[in-house]
């Protein structure tokens, strides 16, 4: 998988070119495999807006560090076939983002630590 992090404006091109919208959007995820076998892993990209982690950080009230990695996992989760169109399926994906990040919590406080100003 491979991570690339674009700007507010990179965001919005990419946005309205692969999924029609005029909007900005905070992660994309790129599947760069042909279809496999239900359960293989893909392989992928994932896009992150940098603008939008900041801003999700102040909105959500937690470190900058602590948005990238929620937004890194909800990227990969959707390289594994989740998808949050409909409730239910809204609600998989984040108990699946919080049980991935619950067990990542120590790794994500040290990387908070390393670059905290």
């Amino acid at each position: 998988m491979s991570l690339v992090l674009v700007d507010d404006q990179a965001m919005r091109r990419l946005n309205h070119a692969f999924r029609g919208l005029e909007r900005t959007t905070d992660v994309l995820s790129f599947d760069l495999r042909p279809a496999l076998a239900p359960g293989e892993p893909r392989i992928g990209e994932v896009v992150i807006a940098a603008d939008r982690v900041l801003v999700q950080a102040r909105r959500y009230r937690h470190a900058p560090a602590r948005e990238l990695a929620r937004l890194v996992v909800h990227g990969m989760l959707h390289l594994r076939g989740f998808d949050h169109q409909r409730a239910g399926d809204r609600r998989r994906m984040r108990a699946a983002e919080r049980a991935i990040l619950g067990r990542s919590r120590a790794a994500i406080e040290r990387l908070v630590t390393a670059i905290a100003p």
